[in-house]
C-alpha cells in the first residue's frame, strides 16, 4: 500500500525545447502527490492528525495547480477526450482532499479515511485511462 501511484495529469507543452523542463515539472508534481498520499496514510496509521492535514493540503494545492493548466495539448491524442477526463479527475481530487480536511475539522476520522480512498480512486482511475495501465 506504501507504493501508491498517484494520478498526475500532463501539462501543456508548446515547444520541443521546453519538453524536458515540463517533464521534470510533471515528475516533481507526481512526487509531491505521492509523498502527500504517503503522509496521509501514515497519519492514519500513527494517529497523527497534523500529518494527515499536511498531506491533504499538499494534494489540494498541487491538484488545484494542475487543474488550471491546458490539459488538451499535454495529453495523448490517441486517448479520446483524455483532457476532459483528466480535468474531471483533478477537480474530484481537489474536492476529496478538501473533504479530508473538513472531516478532520469535524473530528470524523472515518469520513476522512473514506475521502482518502476517494482521492486514491481518482488517481488510479486517471492512470488506468490516460496512462493505459
Amino acid at each position: 500500500m506504501k507504493k501508491i501511484l498517484i494520478c498526475v495529469v500532463l501539462f501543456a507543452t508548446l515547444l520541443y525545447a521546453n519538453e524536458q523542463e515540463n517533464k521534470q515539472h510533471r515528475l516533481e508534481n507526481m512526487q509531491i502527490l505521492a509523498k502527500a498520499m504517503d503522509d496521509i496514510q501514515n497519519g492514519f496509521l500513527y494517529n497523527n492528525k497534523e500529518m494527515i492535514q499536511q498531506g491533504a493540503q499538499a494534494i489540494l494545492e498541487t491538484s488545484s495547480s494542475i487543474a488550471t493548466k491546458d490539459l488538451k495539448s499535454a495529453l495523448p491524442e490517441e486517448t479520446a477526450y483524455a483532457h476532459k477526463f483528466a480535468q474531471k479527475m483533478a477537480n474530484r481530487t481537489q474536492a476529496h482532499a478538501q473533504g479530508i480536511l473538513d472531516a478532520l475539522q469535524a473530528n470524523d476520522p472515518l469520513t476522512a479515511m473514506d475521502e482518502y480512498l476517494y482521492v486514491l480512486r481518482q488517481c488510479t482511475s486517471c492512470h488506468l485511462r490516460i496512462r493505459t495501465w
